[in-house]
């Protein structure tokens, strides 16, 4: 694993002594994440009620160096609440920055969805909710960081032997597929739910926006953004994968 590993995350790792990785419940994993971010300094309170979190850093580069507003959305987490309250919260932000971009001083024909891991998933699941209903014009685009599309009990056959980093690099840094299969059950979402996982909603994928996938080289959903974007590809739409 270290040699798949950049020297300057080794560096980290030799400086803080260990390979942090996010382990336990989610609550555990929860309060874990949020010491990596304060240590990192990617949090930043904006009042005494309002804060990005783990994604300030994330959403003010976005601000600073794209003509664009961005609005972070704040929505409900499992276990406290199962799926599809994350979509559902998600898709109600979306209605609200779409219905009130001209008092923001914003243009609703530019509008994308951004995210980044589960944020990823539904930036991707916002826009496939859209087109299910008849909306696809809303979305002019998508950027998914690190997203996870599928289940790893409802791999596609035809995918199956491409989806192998959840298990090859299940134990890297940070994240892990410990992590992964805790949140998987959190949700409790049907392997085969396309508003959650939504290389199940492969007939949809034709109708997409153009959009921009990046993966991480040693994590377990690597293969994730990988076999999202050969089946945005297959289906004739712009992707772009860093």
């Amino acid at each position: 694993m270290d040699s798949l590993i950049a020297e300057s995350w080794l560096k980290v790792e030799n400086a803080i002594g260990q390979r942090p990785q996010l382990t336990g419940d989610v609550f555990a994993m929860r309060e874990q994440y949020k010491a990596l971010a304060d240590r990192a300094n990617a949090t930043r309170t904006i009042s005494r009620n309002i804060t990005c979190n783990s994604e300030d850093t994330f959403c003010r580069l976005l601000a600073e160096r794209l003509p664009c507003i961005v609005i972070s959305v704040s929505y409900r987490l499992a276990p406290e609440h199962k799926a599809p309250a994350q979509l559902d919260d998600a898709l109600e932000a979306w209605n609200w920055a779409y219905n009130n971009a001209s008092t923001l001083n914003g243009d609703r024909g530019c509008c994308f969805t951004v995210g980044q891991s589960a944020g990823g998933s539904l930036a991707l699941a916002v826009a496939r909710r859209l087109i299910v209903l008849g909306r696809k014009h809303e979305v002019k685009g998508i950027a998914a960081i690190a997203p996870f599309v599928v289940h790893p009990d409802g791999v596609p056959s035809r995918y199956i032997k491409q989806y192998r980093a959840f298990d090859e690099l299940g134990d890297g840094p940070i994240n892990t597929k410990q992590a992964m299969t805790h949140f998987y059950n959190a949700i409790q979402a049907p392997p085969g739910d396309p508003d959650v996982y939504v290389l199940n909603a492969e007939a949809d994928l034709h109708q997409f926006p153009p959009t921009y996938l990046a993966v991480c080289g040693i994590d377990p959903l690597r293969d994730d953004g990988l076999i999202i974007h050969d089946a945005l590809k297959t289906a004739g739409y712009v992707c772009l994968l860093l």
